[in-house]
């Protein structure tokens, strides 16, 4: 009672407060630490459990087109995450030379064309990679 009249209701309840703060912050640091952060680019779910990060999965098909078609290069591969999410804005596509392949693929010219295709997830920073032939025929196209 002496403390009651000296230091007031306020200060008791700031003690509650504090004694409660306390008590939670030591029960999530605890947890922080008996889940901790795994290694090797994992994640933890929720339930505690460590999940591997997954490779975007990225599909391109081996194709052929008549000399002179018009083909966004953009356009041969799709690709997305496990989690479902679109990538097709991070696609890049090399070919043969390394040099990067943007806009229209160059059909004006008959031959075989090998094509790197990669793509990066931003979420898991992995990569897929996967090589294609396009084959450009040397049929003229008729307008």
């Amino acid at each position: 009672m002496i403390f009651f009249k000296v230091y007031g209701r306020d200060s008791i309840i700031l003690l509650v407060f504090l004694f409660l703060f306390s008590g939670a912050f030591l029960f999530f640091f605890r947890q922080w630490k008996s889940f901790g952060i795994p290694e090797g680019g994992k994640g933890v779910s929720l339930s505690g459990e460590v999940q591997e990060k997954q490779k975007p999965v990225l599909v391109a098909l081996n194709r052929r087109f008549i000399q002179g078609e018009k083909i966004a290069a953009k356009k041969l591969a799709s690709a997305w995450e496990e989690s479902g999410r679109d990538l097709s804005e991070y696609i890049h596509i090399y070919d043969s030379a390394g040099k990067e392949v943007t806009g229209l693929f160059d059909t004006g010219t008959p031959g075989k064309y090998e094509l790197e295709i990669v793509v990066e997830s931003p979420a898991s920073g992995l990569k897929s990679r996967k090589k294609i032939t396009v084959l450009v025929d040397g049929r003229v196209k008729s307008s």
